[in-house]
């Protein structure tokens, strides 16, 4: 597979399967295409048919195979003229081949969540449910006003039930994201289906959680017959900072729960892995330091590497921290640049604010209006928690 002169082409298509909350299907997390123009994984459609047989992937194989740019790969393309690396060209996980095979699943286990976190929304998770009853605003921003019945729909993933075991015989990665995967049933359900089909020990699975409990002992026990599992906690600041961007979490839980996967990590050094995940947006861009200090701490507690992956937010726009203006963003540069101890990540965020191009004009203005708006429904005071922001916006 030439990615280097065929800037189209990306393994995603030829090897792996996004099982959405929905159950509908396209080749990668990233994939931006219309919901409506994809098949989609019930009983008259497997996966398998889908994968093998669809004009919707076999057309996107011949245009990449043809070097034409795809509509739904921009944002692989954006980085990429940005001067970065994208999923497209750097994934770790498949093998650059056009061999069409399946051998990656990713999937949301549903909405079912009991956290709504300000970087995230009703689409992936209940949490939000309630806020949007309340507010006719929220419910209009988030494009549910007209269809606020579907808050009751997709808590689970039903296409994970329906997966077989020929669809899964030749899987090697299994990537998994929520709502809460522990918190669904059909993830659940199909992890015990891995097992019963003894496929655990030819995958390598990839959980991103919450971390606000520890799930039953027998997912545990099956956790540790897959060939390794990474463990992705999805933490974004720390204190009150992250149970305020993590609404309904409780800092001193996820301290606990965090010690229970670093402590699964040393029982089982050379199969599991556990990192951090933290979506960085305007909130927590100026004291990550804190972060990488209980990072550092933990480490030593436990006597383990721990590393950390930053996901630069997108949306909502008015937290991305590249829609600000040249000059916040250069006085956030000047502080990222000051943090000890994890250079390459602040390295590649400074790179990000350098070249990344704004996708709003209005950030400054969305953020304190929609941010109060919610303050209001949640009774919380995003200014107490997070003053070096409102300074260095309004300041």
């Amino acid at each position: 597979m030439d990615q280097v002169n065929n800037k189209s082409i990306c393994p995603y298509a030829f090897k792996a399967a996004m099982v959405t909350i929905d159950s509908s299907v396209r080749p990668c997390c990233r994939y931006q295409d219309h919901k409506s123009e994809r098949p989609v994984v019930d009983t008259n459609n497997t996966l398998k048919d889908i994968f093998y047989n669809s004009s919707y992937y076999n057309d996107l194989r011949d245009k990449m195979l043809r070097g034409e740019q795809i509509p739904g790969c921009k944002r692989c393309y954006k980085e990429e003229e940005a001067g970065q690396k994208s999923m497209r060209n750097q994934s770790k996980l498949i093998a650059p081949s056009t061999d069409v095979q399946l051998e990656y699943i990713e999937t949301e286990s549903g909405r079912h969540c009991n956290l709504k976190c300000r970087s995230c929304g009703p689409e992936i998770s209940t949490g939000w449910n309630e806020d949007l009853k309340q507010s006719d605003y929220l419910a209009n921003e988030h494009e549910y006003i007209d269809r606020m019945e579907e808050l009751n729909l997709f808590h689970y993933n039903d296409a994970l039930e329906l997966l077989t075991k020929e669809e899964c015989s030749k899987l090697q990665i299994l990537k998994v994201t929520g709502g809460e995967p522990f918190l669904s049933k059909s993830f659940l359900k199909f992890i015990d289906n891995l097992y019963q089909w003894d496929f655990c020990k030819n995958i390598t699975i990839v959980i991103y959680t919450n971390t606000t409990f520890v799930p039953k002992i027998k997912f545990i026990k099956a956790l540790e017959k897959f060939k390794s599992v990474s463990l992705q906690l999805s933490i974004d600041s720390v204190g009150k900072r992250n149970d305020f961007l993590r609404s309904g979490s409780d800092w001193k839980t996820v301290e606990q729960v965090a010690d229970f996967w670093f402590n699964f990590k040393s029982e089982n050094p050379k199969s599991v892995n556990v990192a951090i995940c933290t979506t960085v947006s305007i909130f927590n861009i100026l004291t990550l330091d804190q972060l990488f200090k209980w990072l550092i701490e933990k480490e030593k507690e436990h006597s383990i590497f721990i590393d950390i992956y930053f996901v630069v937010l997108q949306s909502p726009k008015y937290m991305a921290i590249f829609n600000f203006s040249k000059k916040h963003k250069e006085q956030i540069k000047q502080v990222i640049s000051q943090i000890p101890g994890k250079p390459r990540q602040t390295s590649k965020l400074i790179k990000m604010l350098d070249n990344a191009v704004p996708t709003t004009i209005s950030a400054r203005k969305d953020l304190k209006d929609t941010t109060d708006h919610i303050d209001v429904i949640r009774s919380e005071d995003w200014k107490q928690v997070f003053p070096e922001v409102f300074k260095l916006i309004y300041g």
